[in-house]
Order: C-alpha cells, then structure tokens, then sequence
C-alpha cells in the first residue's frame, strides 16, 4: 500500500509545476487564476478549558488543512507538528507514516503556487485528548474525534453547526493573511426527494456565517458555491433529484442569488421541521431548569413557612 503522505507530496509538487506552467505561459492572455481545493471542516476543542483538547484542536487543524496550505502559502514545508513523533501517534491515521521532505529547489517551487485559498466545508467536529487503551499505537495519549448531542445532524450524521465556518474563514485570515477565499463546496446531505427543509436551513445558515465573516471580520471572500447540483453527483446531496426535479433548496438559493443576498422580510421564509429550532434542540435543558426553579421555590417557601410558623409557636 502507497504511503498517502508520498502521493499527497507529489500532488502538491504536481500542483506547483501546473500552477508555474500556466503563470508563465498563459496568465498574460487569458488573465485566469489556479488554486487547489483544500478539504477545511472545523474542529474545536471538546473541553474549552483544557489546554490538552485545545492543543488537539490545534493540531488537528494542522494535519488536515495544514498539510497542504503551509507548504503552498507557508514557508514551503510541512507545519512543524507535523514532524513531531509524538503528534503523529496522536493523530493514530498518521501512525507510522513517513513525511518525505522538501528540497530547496522544491520549497521555492511550491511556495505562493496559489492565487487563491479554495475551502470545500461542511460540518465541525469537536476533539479531545484521551487515554489510548491500545498499546500497540505506540502512544499513551490519541486524539478522539466526538459530536455533540445538542448538534442538529443530517441523516448521514453530519452535524450542522454554522458557526463553524465562520471560526475557519477567521483561521485562514489570522494565518495566512487576507488572501482571497473561495468556498468551492458547502453542502449537507438531505434523504428528502424534494421538500428538503433541512438543506434550506444548511444554506441559510451557512451562507450568513459567511456574511458575517465577510462584513463583521473583514475576510476578503470572492465566492461561495453550494454543493451538489444533482443527487447523481452525490446521493442526498443534490439541490436536483436524480430525476432532474427541483427539490425547495432550489428555490430559496435561487432567490439568493437573484437578490444577491438574503430575500427582503415580505419573501416567504424558509420552513423548517422542528429539528431546526434551537429551543426545540435544547428542550431537555428547558425542563430541567424549569423543575430546577420549582424546587428550588417550593423549598424557599416552605423555609419561610416553618420559621415563620415556629416564630409565632416561641411568642
């Protein structure tokens, strides 16, 4: 079996040499642009306040999107935690995986060989650092990959969590500088063949954490591209049926695009199943803090009750 790191080393060698091939030859009369599209889900600590799991969030970051940014618009290498041995036996999929290097001919090859930054995203993941019951992964410690139970989830498990995206075009940002960003592919899986309410919600959502990035934060974003067109493309994923039938996702994208942005409030708005309501997600903790308060006011009540009761029994 082929070592993925080598076949990713050569793609990106490859990339290089398609990227200077066209810079070079055919940038002054066609005026396009090349990139690569990097596979960006989001990962955040399970626990915000453990330094383990934020250093596992971080190194996720790295071996998943930082494996081919940081030689393109890094230094020319691999991030650094990429060569650590001990983070490697953490990230058990790179256990014994060998990371060839780059010579210098090589960094100043690939380096800046992109014009842009092109993101493919779709969920968030949370992780944390545990115990590795396993002796034969060589590592005391590995890095577990968790949802969270409140997370509204597709059929297929992909959790939707919009906020996600926002937190990785911020990333990108404060890493790489304010290149330009394309997302070339957000979508989320819906079994619905056409009334497909949960991928309004996921456009929705997803397309508003991009306007804030690009308002609130100032992250320099060129274009957003939903995926997939077809169910054929990708089964549950397509905007139209494998039939070629519009499915509602249609519907309300296109009405984005023709206004060039959210519909005005007289547009009817998207509906959704009560899955997608943030109350309805977090009904169990409603109950609970509402049985909490009863309690909590019987008890006051009958504490007054009985000093008061034994106040008057001493007079």
């Amino acid at each position: 079996r082929a070592n993925f790191t080598i076949v990713g080393h050569n793609l990106i060698k490859a990339h290089a040499l398609v990227w200077h091939l066209y810079n070079n030859e055919f940038r002054k009369t066609q005026g396009g642009r090349v990139s690569v599209s990097l596979h960006a889900d989001w990962v955040d600590p399970a626990d915000p306040f453990s330094r383990d799991d934020i250093e596992a969030a971080a190194s996720t970051l790295e071996f998943d999107i930082g494996w081919f940014a940081e030689p393109i618009l890094g230094d020319g290498d691999y991030p650094l935690v990429m060569r650590d041995g001990r983070s490697q036996r953490q990230h058990l999929v790179w256990r014994d995986s060998y990371l060839p290097r780059f010579t210098r001919q090589e960094r100043e090859l690939v380096r800046g060989s992109m014009d842009f930054v092109a993101l493919n995203h779709y969920t968030t993941h949370l992780v944390h650092l545990e115990e590795n019951t396993d002796p034969e992964d060589g590592s005391e410690l590995k890095v577990q990959h968790l949802k969270d139970a409140t997370w509204l989830a597709s059929p297929d498990g992909k959790a939707v969590v919009p906020w996600g995206l926002r937190k990785l075009l911020r990333w990108i940002k404060s890493k790489y500088g304010n290149l330009p960003i394309y997302i070339t592919s957000n979508g989320i899986d819906d079994d619905s063949p056409s009334k497909d309410k949960l991928r309004v919600y996921y456009i929705q959502s997803y397309i508003n954490e991009v306007l804030k990035a690009l308002k609130l934060d100032g992250v320099n974003i060129h274009g957003y591209f939903a995926w997939a067109l077809r169910d054929i493309d990708e089964p549950n994923y397509g905007l139209y049926s494998s039939n070629q039938a519009a499915k509602l996702s249609v519907e309300y994208y296109k009405l984005i695009v023709d206004n060039r942005g959210f519909p005005a409030s007289k547009s009817p708005s998207p509906k959704c199943h009560q899955g997608c309501n943030p109350f309805y997600l977090r009904k169990q903790l409603l109950v609970f803090t509402f049985c909490t308060l009863s309690v909590f006011t019987a008890t006051i009540f009958l504490i007054i009750y009985y000093s008061s009761k034994r106040c008057r029994k001493y007079k």
